[in-house]
């Protein structure tokens, strides 16, 4: 790619350090404020990991760029995927829920997002936690921002293919390996799950 690739993180020197000798340009971010409840609320369900996550919302403000490709860490990046800088704002894979293929459920991941950041963005959709909090048992990035942009799923145009955000799990769960073969060559980016 010509396109710069940063990374996004908040204060933890020793990653800093790998990144930068790996030639990664690295933006520190200031860390989200997160409600005492809601890190209760994850911690009391054993999901302490998500508490972790917001700080990725960051992204939504870094109005020093036009558009970003935001990818987790936990994707492998097989093709160029630069032909998604032409995707609108919040282009997206639809969220394999619970490692499942259900074609009723039409939430959008965060692991693979086309942002057009905005001031102050981040922080408006940081404000959604008190509300999701009170839906779900844990949450993490994902939830808050599928709840600030709630018409997503009804906006098709919006719904990147799953060559884009390939979960590695469905391949060996649920896909049939004609499909596999047919789609190998065409996956881009699979996405591993560091912890599930």
């Amino acid at each position: 790619t010509n396109n710069p690739f940063l990374g996004n993180i908040v204060n933890k020197q020793e990653t800093i350090e790998k990144m930068e000798k790996l030639g990664i340009t690295v933006k520190k971010v200031e860390s989200i404020d997160i409600p005492d409840g809601v890190l209760d609320k994850n911690e009391g369900t054993n999901y302490t990991r998500w508490n972790n996550t917001f700080d990725k919302l960051r992204i939504f403000g870094l109005t020093e760029f036009d558009k970003i490709v935001c990818l987790d860490s936990d994707m492998y990046i097989k093709a160029n995927i630069d032909e998604l800088f032409e995707e609108e704002h919040m282009a997206a894979t639809i969220d394999r829920h619970y490692c499942t293929i259900d074609p009723n459920y039409m939430e959008m991941t965060s692991g693979v997002m086309v942002i057009v950041p905005e001031e102050g963005l981040d922080l408006k959709i940081a404000d959604k936690m008190l509300a999701v909090k009170n839906k779900l048992n844990q949450f993490g990035d994902q939830d808050l921002i599928q709840e600030y942009y709630s018409n997503w799923k009804n906006e098709e145009k919006l719904h990147l293919p799953l060559v884009y955000n390939m979960f590695i799990l469905h391949i060996y769960l649920h896909m049939p390996i004609q499909i596999f073969l047919y789609l190998g060559n065409s996956v881009k980016v699979y996405y591993f799950c560091i912890s599930y």
